[in-house]
């Protein structure tokens, strides 16, 4: 689009020099536009999916206060528990604590309530990987599935200072207290989670948390190098950092694009907001408000298939544009 935008406004100061030309390229790259709208390279697969994303509008003073944590795992374990769905899904550490610390039984019992209710469950919590230098953490979204073994994704892209720290900033930090704040990295090739349906084909969702979904090309590298059929974009977040900004309608834009690359419907489970479920033509389908506690429920259709940006990514767009600098510098030397 920011390609389109500069050459679009290039043509226009040139409208003087060579009116027919320029007016042709600007007609031309208007008609392209809405032409490419009207194709689609996904479709739907299988019957819609019920699911309910659960946002608890904790505020980030509370997020790991000891005082606020009893509060906040009851919460989301009630609110998960209160009414079955194909697909539940929680925010970013929603269970801000690390994983072989939570309260005895509380996994055994969402995975018995998983089996009991045929509900895939998603879980944002702290991860840990254990290594020849000890326990590290991990920001982890946890997938627990009727009758089948626990999922995982850990984070890859992580925050500087807040997920992890550069060498040589750890005072830095260290002054403002930042808990879990030098998590390790997961890998880009991790697997997407499988919403399992009894009797049913099951549906496969790439997850990114929190601002993972920024990267547009390397989440559409990893749907097209997926070893599953994508049909799903999940997105769990924690924005209560940013307080009453624009960073959570900014970060719902950033998800429709998503959407609008990939051809495939997202849901965002956050916090404090935007909680959002987008089709795949990146239109916002429903939405809970920030700063309110509940859940949102709804269907969902999952897509099969693969746009061309999935396929090849940027590769298009940085060729033209290499292209047309060549071609710039060419008329230059010319002139």
């Amino acid at each position: 689009c920011t390609f389109l935008v500069v050459w679009v406004s290039l043509e226009f100061s040139q409208l003087k020099k060579n009116m027919f030309f320029s007016s042709a390229c600007i007609i031309s790259t208007i008609a392209l536009a809405q032409l490419a709208s009207l194709w689609t390279f996904t479709s739907p697969i299988g019957e819609p999916l019920s699911v309910r994303l659960i946002q608890g509008n904790f505020e980030q003073s509370l997020k790991f206060n000891p005082k606020s944590i009893e509060e906040q795992f009851g919460f989301y374990t009630n609110a998960i528990e209160s009414q079955s769905a194909d697909l539940i899904i929680t925010p970013e550490t929603a269970y801000p604590w690390p994983q072989s610390n939570l309260p005895a039984g509380l996994l055994g019992s969402l995975q018995q309530f998983s089996t009991n209710t045929s509900s895939n469950v998603l879980l944002g919590l702290i991860g840990e990987i254990s290594g020849s230098t000890g326990v590290k953490y991990t920001n982890r979204a946890l997938g627990l599935s009727p009758n089948a073994p626990s999922y995982q994704y850990d984070k890859s892209h992580l925050v500087p200072f807040g997920e992890f720290i550069p060498p040589g900033f750890h005072w830095f930090v260290n002054a403002f207290h930042v808990p879990m704040s030098d998590f390790a990295r997961g890998t880009l090739d991790q697997a997407p989670f499988s919403i399992i349906r009894s009797g049913k084909e099951s549906i496969h969702a790439a997850i990114t948390i929190c601002y993972e979904d920024v990267f547009g090309g390397e989440l559409a590298s990893r749907i097209d190098q997926s070893s599953k059929p994508v049909n799903l974009l999940i997105n769990m977040t924690n924005l209560a950092w940013f307080g009453d900004s624009q960073a959570p309608a900014q970060q719902l834009r950033l998800s429709q694009l998503r959407s609008l690359e990939t051809g495939l419907p997202a849901l965002r489970a956050t916090n404090t907001g935007i909680t959002a479920a987008l089709g795949p033509d990146g239109k916002v389908l429903s939405q809970l408000g920030e700063f309110t506690q509940g859940a949102l429920s709804l269907k969902i259709q999952a897509y099969s298939g693969k746009t061309p940006y999935v396929i090849w990514g940027n590769a298009p767009i940085l060729s033209l544009s290499c292209l047309l600098l060549i071609l710039g510098l060419i008329r230059h030397k010319r002139n």
